[in-house]
């Protein structure tokens, strides 16, 4: 293939130029190296340079050295992992759930996060999963259409609201028979993309996201991701 290139003049001054260019680029570090590199594989033979040696040149005079002090600075990928997130998904994925429904964060209670799938709920703090919930929401509970349930970990209970028949309902996880109206407004649907917003842990048991803070057990609490 390289042979048929360089024997067509308008490709090889084309690829001379290819070259000259990658041969300018200074990689900030080794994932960037190592695209860079892959990039150049199929132009390993010698003859490919042959209008250009500068570009060998440049290329084998790469500082690999540099590009790993860089990376090292900038932090790894690795240093980014969760184990006890990872845990927690591999739990959820091997439960029960609709057909291609994944794992979703469906609300927090900082410095947790609270994760669905299904009907599964799993809180994941830093250090390792602090509880599994199964959803105990009545069957004409629901709406018709919709069911997609969140919930705010507070002071180790959580507190799983959901779209009801006609207005948003909720109830505490160590008392799921207990079904509320936990904003007292009547019909008006809540807004899920907003349950994962952050909150703080406040002194009493109590967790603050932004209006009055909510204490375990409450049934009057403010619209989610408030």
């Amino acid at each position: 293939m390289l042979s048929g290139v360089l024997v067509v003049p308008g490709l090889r001054v084309a690829l001379r130029r290819w070259l000259a260019g990658r041969a300018d680029r200074s990689p900030a570090g080794l994932p960037e190296l190592t695209a860079h590199l892959d990039e150049l594989a199929l132009l390993r033979l010698p003859e490919a340079f042959a209008d250009v040696p500068e570009a060998a040149e440049a290329i084998a005079a790469t500082d690999v050295a540099a590009a790993l002090r860089a990376t090292l600075r900038a932090g790894l990928l690795d240093e980014l992992g969760w184990p006890a997130l990872d845990e927690a998904v591999v739990r959820l994925a091997a439960g029960a759930a609709p057909k291609g429904e994944g794992v979703v964060v469906c609300g927090e209670g900082w410095p947790a996060l609270v994760l669905r799938r299904g009907e599964a709920f799993v809180v994941v703090g830093p250090d390792g999963v602090l509880a599994e919930h199964v959803a105990r929401i009545p069957a004409d509970a629901r709406h018709r259409w919709r069911f997609e349930p969140t919930a705010r970990w507070v002071a180790g209970r959580l507190l799983v609201r959901w779209d009801g028949p006609d207005h948003e309902l909720a109830y505490w996880s160590d008392a799921p028979e207990r079904v509320f109206d936990p904003t007292g407004d009547g019909p008006q649907r809540y807004r899920e993309a907003d349950s994962a917003l952050p909150s703080i842990a406040l002194a009493g048991d109590a967790r603050f996201g932004g209006r009055r803070a909510v204490r375990p057990g409450d049934t009057q609490v403010p619209a989610a991701g408030t």
